[in-house]
């Protein structure tokens, strides 16, 4: 009998702890505005879903809110936050999302949109949902927006001490709320974010944020995977008054992201400013600030500005750390912004970059403006110290008391501080002041270098003076131009020009394909733009696969499609989705030629499975692939006696293999971890009686295999994957 009593007593105990009573007379004393501070328990807990009585405790309105441990989780569908009032999780409270919920794409734990004058503190406490489960498609939609916390519109929000983990997005975003509205005056600090899927941090529209004392670490899922990344999805955010301080970014695929596109740059002035913050052990780089604005944007005729001088884009570092990371450490990133000679501030001071596995920085600038790095250490990177790829004429650059240190130690063929041309020839290189900057190497090689992509570019107006220190002892190196000009020599490729297609008439190849050319190979993988022909006969049925795919942390949208007929007129239109494959087909009206362009932006394209004739066109400039490996076929016509083919890198520390081979498969050259533009130059004695050419593109066995360029020069500048009929110009005896 006492032993019936005792279980009945333990069973009661542990109903009373899976469902509480209700407190209505503290209720009623809420409701009265007698109590100010009250216990989420009042309105009851099930350890089963306690959703409908924390809700009710959130929409009482208390001011302020103590959720207290109840031993086990609070587990809740998506709950939503009120005005004016303070939540405190105790200490050990675990708010988790209930399994087998959240089927919306954007079903967030906990949502405030619209509110203000809110806070929710949590030393020890933790918000944390199911990773995996929503990243298992037999179980859920894929998406990418079932975050932990998402502020939306808000104004005068302070977050703090939280865990923020294993949600289906971020663990916190700060997003646009009705109408637009933008986040004002956010204070995230002390947080944890860990696990996420996309995210530690989104930040799409806020203006006055503060995020302080907090880790972000170990995302992976989604692209980006980033600890913390800025990105507008429309011009009419704001990415205003922004600090990180005392922030560390660790074991993410990026480390702190500011990515702002043409289609999304802010009309406002953007200001980011971080203090203090380390990004340690990330996959890519542990800052990267890609901004690539769209002048008619950010300064559209008629608006309301400072002055022709305003400063559009203002971002600044200071004591900033990165280590450890497996790509570059600083990554600076700009182009497409006007507003005059001061439309760009970046400021780096007293930053440092130890053990990266590619560089410690790399400036690629083309705007107007100026970029000041200052007291900054690079040290032990697995590439170059500094990375510069500028031109001439378009804002200063400039390295004060900076310390290159040991950098590229096993990459002799690169220099500790190493100059890139653009893709294409245009302006010399250059603008770049070094004021006192020490360089420390071990090897006997210039500090200096110049990786010439586009071929016959020159280097000007690099002035200052570097130390250079070697066994110990240090020598002052005033830069004059002749010492430019010889540490950094334009690349002296042979000119061999490149044909038009104007006027050309083009047709599907008749002869059989030699051996070398036959074997099925995937088609090239395009970064950025790509512009293709196809040949079709009237009343065929055309169908093609485009896959559109994601680089790195960019974003993407909707690519539209638009095929040209033989006559120039449209024939056709589609729409390919961001990381999908989509099929375009039709129905040609007309015998020719059909026209059309991927435009991936950031990203990266590919054709599958075309059913006609095709080829890849190079139009102005090297075609941009992005790891694109594969055997590629091309057409010397009848009476060509030299032609070259061009293969680069790019930037330093990004190279590529590439082998070309003749007609009969033999190798008529190769090369390896290759970043500079290299040409094979082809001389043929007797002249072509029209032949198909391979070139076989491989990961190198040393570089990082990222970007690199194809170009085609005396040839028709028509690239097809092997086994594909390639196009040929029409012979002259028709």
């Amino acid at each position: 009998m006492q032993r019936c009593t005792l279980m009945l007593v333990l069973l009661m105990l542990v109903t009373a702890m899976a469902l509480c009573q209700r407190n209505q007379e503290m209720i009623d004393r809420v409701a009265a505005g007698e109590v100010q501070e009250a216990r989420a328990s009042w309105w009851g807990f099930d350890a089963e879903d306690a959703t409908a009585c924390l809700q009710a405790a959130i929409d009482s309105g208390v001011p302020r809110l103590i959720v207290e441990d109840m031993g086990s989780p609070w587990i809740v569908t998506p709950l939503t936050l009120v005005s004016n009032q303070e939540i405190v999780f105790e200490e050990g409270v675990e708010l988790l999302a209930k399994r087998g919920e959240f089927h919306g794409g954007g079903d967030a734990l906990v949502t405030a949109r619209d509110v203000e004058n809110v806070t929710l503190r949590g030393d020890g406490a933790t918000f944390r949902m199911w990773r995996e489960d929503y990243a298992n498609p037999e179980l859920y939609t894929k998406a990418e927006w079932r975050h932990c916390l998402q502020l939306r519109g808000v104004r005068n929000v302070e977050v703090r001490g939280l865990t923020l983990a294993e949600s289906g997005g971020d663990g916190i975003y700060l997003g646009t709320g009705p109408d637009g509205a933008t986040n004002i005056d956010v204070t995230i600090g002390d947080v944890v974010c860990d696990g996420n899927y996309r995210q530690g941090i989104s930040v799409i529209t806020a203006q006055n944020l503060v995020i302080e004392d907090s880790v972000l670490r170990n995302t992976h899922g989604t692209w980006p995977q980033a600890g913390i990344d800025f990105e507008p999805n429309d011009p009419a955010e704001r990415l205003v008054n922004i600090v990180m301080r005392n922030c560390v970014s660790e074991s993410n695929t990026y480390g702190y992201v500011v990515n702002i596109a043409p289609h999304n740059a802010p009309t406002a002035p953007v200001s980011l400013r971080f203090e203090n913050c380390r990004a340690v052990g990330n996959t890519n780089p542990g800052f990267q600030f890609a901004i690539a604005g769209n002048a008619d944007v950010l300064a559209p005729a008629g608006a309301e500005t400072d002055g022709p001088d305003e400063t559009r884009i203002d971002i600044a570092l200071r004591g900033c750390l990165t280590e450890r990371n497996s790509s570059t450490g600083y990554v600076v990133s700009l182009r497409g912004l006007d507003g005059g000679p001061d439309a760009v501030a970046v400021r780096v001071e007293d930053c440092r970059s130890t053990d990266d596995a590619a560089m410690g920085v790399n400036v690629l600038s083309s705007v107007m403006g100026v970029i000041d790095f200052t007291d900054c250490i690079f040290e032990r990177s697995g590439s170059s110290g500094i990375g510069i790829t500028k031109p001439a004429d378009l804002g200063r650059l400039r390295f004060a008391n900076c310390r290159v240190l040991d950098c590229a130690a096993g990459q002799a063929s690169i220099a500790p501080i190493m100059f890139a041309s653009g893709g294409a020839a245009g302006a010399a290189v250059g603008g770049v002041e070094f004021d006192d900057v020490l360089v420390r190497d071990a090897l006997e090689r210039p500090p200096l270098g110049y990786n010439d992509r586009a071929g016959g570019t020159p280097v000007r107006d690099v002035t200052g003076t570097l130390i250079v220190e070697r066994d110990s002892q240090r020598t002052p190196v005033e830069l004059t131009e002749e010492l430019i000009a010889r540490w950094m020599p334009a690349s002296r490729i042979r000119d061999i020009p490149r044909l038009s297609l104007e006027g050309m008439a083009l047709e599907p190849l008749a002869a059989e394909l030699p051996a070398v050319a036959a074997q099925s190979s995937p088609w090239p993988l395009v970064r950025g733009v790509g512009s293709y022909i196809l040949y079709a006969q009237a009343g065929d049925e055309v169908a093609f696969t485009v896959r559109y795919l994601q680089v790195g942390p960019y974003a993407g949208g909707e690519m539209v499609v638009v095929i040209t007929g033989p006559t120039g007129d449209e024939v056709h239109r589609a729409t390919a989705a961001f990381k999908a494959d989509t099929t375009v087909s039709f129905t040609a009206p007309a015998t020719g030629l059909y026209r059309f362009t991927l435009n991936a932006g950031n990203n990266r394209s590919q054709i599958l499975a075309p059913s006609h004739p095709m080829a890849l066109v190079i139009d102005d400039r090297p075609v941009g692939l992005n790891r694109s490996g594969g055997r590629l076929i091309f057409y010397v016509p009848p009476g060509t006696t030299q032609f070259g083919v061009r293969v680069a890198g790019q930037g330093t520390g990004e190279g590529i293999r590439a082998t070309l081979l003749d007609p009969r498969g033999g190798v008529f050259g190769q090369v390896d971890n290759q970043f500079e533009t290299h040409q094979f130059e082809v001389g043929l004695d007797p002249p072509s009686a029209g032949e198909v050419w391979a070139l076989q593109l491989e990961r190198p066995s040393q570089m990082t295999w990222d970007d690199h360029s194809v170009d085609l020069r005396g040839v028709p500048p028509l690239l097809s994957a092997a086994g594909a009929t390639p196009l040929a110009p029409v012979p002259q005896a028709r």
